[in-house]
């Protein structure tokens, strides 16, 4: 028996869940989002501070801060990260005119999901007079910080950040 789909939901954003035979009648399962295309992660920064929201997470019944982040959408000939990343900027900041570069990427549990976040900077010249109150309310965004760098690491220490995804994608971008 070959790797199957065991169940589908297509409304956004796409899951599979799917399974493959064991040689002792056992299943090994796993989830693929959005149909294997990557996600992203986005550090907006101006060098010296890094733009990080509070995000309201059914999964966890709280808001969690977190780097803005989304799914890969389809493109012609594949997934394009820089394009994934502008558009989820603008989409949960207004941020525009951000120079994009890929910094690496996480696999944030290669046991149970079949997806990768592709870690993209967006170089932006300043955060001042960007007004971060202009979101999509559909987004559910809280509220923005913008962390100097060095500041980063209290934020983990005291565990106001805990984001896993926003974790590795800093310490990609860090290393």
């Amino acid at each position: 028996m070959a790797t199957e789909s065991v169940y589908r939901y297509d409304l956004g954003p796409v899951l599979d869940l799917v399974r493959s035979p064991l040689e002792d009648g056992r299943f090994l399962h796993w989830l693929v989002v959005q149909d294997g295309r990557p996600g992203v992660a986005v550090i907006a920064t101006d060098g010296e501070s890094v733009l990080l929201q509070r995000q309201w997470r059914e999964a966890v019944s709280d808001s969690v801060w977190q780097l803005p982040r989304g799914f890969g959408e389809p493109v012609s000939g594949g997934s394009d990260s820089l394009a994934d990343a502008g558009r989820e900027l603008e989409e949960e900041t207004g941020l525009t005119g951000a120079v994009f570069t890929q910094v690496g990427r996480v696999l944030p549990d290669p046991g149970i999901l079949a997806t990768e976040v592709v870690v993209v900077e967006a170089r932006v010249s300043t955060f001042d007079g960007v007004d971060l109150s202009t979101t999509d309310p559909d987004e559910r965004i809280d509220e923005f910080a913008i962390v100097a760098v060095e500041e980063l690491r209290e934020w983990i220490q005291d565990g106001r950040l805990v984001d896993g995804i926003s974790l590795a994608a800093l310490a990609v971008w860090r290393a």
